[in-house]
């Protein structure tokens, strides 16, 4: 997680945000950190490749199970290397793609934007894992956009009606309440189908958009997990918990002390001091401890 990452992800911009002229690069230092391997998936559409980092467990307690997990907006395939090394422990396979949100956004290519591009590179992520091994499961895992991108991957299709006009009438939400996001899942999203069946479960981390998803929307078939922040200033009007709410009856929820960005790795000194905004937590707020929390959460889930 660079400086230049962490600039991107903060202010909101991780929902939105004007693309800036050159994209995220992931450092040398972060990726030797991360202790993954690195391979190139290609994007027959983007007609680039794009970079995933891969966590293989050894040992007695590999399982044949995978877990992709999707970053926040404008982020990369580095910042939950702490959640992926704490499953890789426990018996996972882990997968992380670094979504090229920025390209996407600057192509002016609506094929490419990050709505349609990130279904679709999850997916091609899976083809790669699964070349060389038949997994007996699939868990998504989903941090803010990330979130959005897997209720897409099983089915859920967002819905610009009554739910978020009523949303945007009671709440402040500046960036989700502009038009430009609206305009966006208008043109890109809705009626398109992203599903990929071979996802058994979904976790989301703080997913944004919340309010594009009716009832309706979310009646999806597989398992769902939302584990919210207590104190996440980036989504307004209660908007997690109200997802949750709109969920399936057998989905699940919980709450982490925290703000938005609890989900990510705890940042080294010299990002601390280059963007204090991603790297802070509250008083009180121990990251690492809260992503303890967040990897027995997902495990206790997805061995249910």
């Amino acid at each position: 997680m660079v400086a230049a990452v962490l600039v991107l992800i903060g202010a909101g911009a991780f929902l939105i945000g004007p693309p800036p002229d050159n994209g995220p690069s992931t450092s040398a230092e972060a990726l030797e950190a991360s202790e993954a391997e690195s391979i190139m998936v290609e994007d027959p559409v983007h007609e680039r490749p794009f970079d995933v980092s891969v966590w293989e467990p050894t040992g007695e307690n590999r399982r044949d199970e995978l877990v992709v997990i999707s970053h926040g907006f404008s982020a990369d395939r580095t910042v939950h290397a702490t959640l992926a090394q704490g499953l890789v422990a426990e018996g996972y396979t882990v997968a992380a793609p670094t979504h090229p949100d920025i390209a996407g956004l600057e192509s002016g290519n609506p094929g490419l934007d990050p709505f349609v591009l990130r279904p679709r590179h999850l997916s091609l992520t899976i083809d790669a894992m699964s070349e060389t091994t038949e997994f007996d499961s699939i868990t998504l895992v989903g941090h803010s956009l990330g979130g959005y991108s897997a209720l897409r991957m099983v089915g859920a299709d967002p819905v610009v009606g009554d739910g978020f006009t009523d949303y945007c009438d009671n709440t402040t939400d500046a960036l989700l309440c502009s038009g430009q996001i609206e305009e966006r899942i208008s043109a890109e999203g809705v009626g398109t189908d992203f599903s990929d069946p071979r996802v058994d479960r979904i976790v989301l981390l703080a997913p944004g958009y919340g309010p594009f998803f009716d009832s309706d929307a979310l009646d999806v078939d597989v398992p769902v997990l939302v584990i919210g922040a207590s104190d996440d200033s980036e989504l307004p009007g209660d908007q997690v918990s109200a997802l949750a709410t709109r969920m399936p009856n057998d989905s699940q929820s919980e709450t982490v002390n925290g703000g938005h960005y609890v989900f990510m790795r705890p940042c080294t000194d010299e990002e601390a001091s280059s963007v204090g905004e991603i790297c802070e937590d509250a008083d009180g707020v121990d990251r690492a401890a809260v992503g303890e929390q967040v990897l027995e959460l997902i495990t206790d889930f997805a061995d249910a």
